[in-house]
């Protein structure tokens, strides 16, 4: 799993149209996050633990957020994060069990459609 994150004072995601077969349902409609990290993520080829993963991603999302006293989060799956991207299927259950650990910790948490090709206006903290 590779992820990069981003503070952000707002990040909109419009879902613009499917891109594989297996995208999860979404309604084309823009959706606006504020004060929140943006976490980009990408599940590799290996990543086939699910509950290990997810674990382990929330615990790396857990130290930033806490880092940055952030209460909501957005998982943005981005497969280009990766050459080597798991298949869709375990990507997907990765994204839903890391959403799910995430909002254990505490955290008001969300994921961006899955299998979409996405647009996303997004407006970062900038911190030293």
């Amino acid at each position: 799993m590779k992820i990069m994150t981003i503070h952000a004072d707002y990040i909109e995601v419009e879902p613009k149209q499917k891109a594989i077969k297996d995208a999860e349902e979404a309604k084309p409609e823009k959706k606006r996050y504020e004060e929140v990290l943006v976490v980009f993520s990408s599940v590799e080829q290996g990543d086939e633990d699910a509950a290990l993963v997810a674990k382990k991603t929330a615990e790396e999302i857990d130290k930033v957020a806490k880092q940055l006293k952030v209460k909501n989060i957005l998982i943005y799956p981005l497969v280009h994060l990766t050459s080597k991207p798991s298949s869709p299927r375990v990507a997907l259950a990765v994204l839903k069990k890391t959403e799910e650990d995430v909002k254990a910790m505490g955290y008001e948490a969300d994921h961006s459609p899955f299998g979409w090709y996405k647009g996303y206006t997004l407006k970062c903290k900038g911190h030293p």
